[in-house]
């Protein structure tokens, strides 16, 4: 995995979605292996590109945000996973509005 990442990054850029979605791959493949800590690394990496080439409450964006908020609760990292989580809730609020099911 690592090797589609790096050649991904080498031909496309690292903000490009096939880096993003093999680098969110990998973290996801991190956590279920219990490498909480290096796949919160992969996961903010994942976020910080998704939001600098599709904006901060893009639904992949979002997406992520609340895959890395499971993983921080999972470390015991109850405060910082609900401030990501109310990121999520608000990015999802705005343009869906405060009833929408999502």
């Amino acid at each position: 995995m690592l090797q589609v990442i790096e050649a991904n990054t080498a031909s496309l850029g690292a903000n490009h979605d096939s880096t993003l979605t093999a680098k969110g791959n990998y973290a996801a493949l991190l956590k279920k292996q219990g490498k909480l800590e290096e796949a919160d690394r992969v996961y903010r990496e994942v976020i910080e590109g998704q939001t600098a080439a599709l904006g901060a409450n893009h639904s992949r964006t979002l997406i992520m945000k609340g895959n890395c908020t499971v993983e921080l609760r999972d470390q015991g990292k109850l405060e910082e996973a609900g401030r990501l989580y109310l990121e999520v809730i608000e990015g999802k609020t705005a343009p869906l509005g405060a009833n929408n099911a999502d």
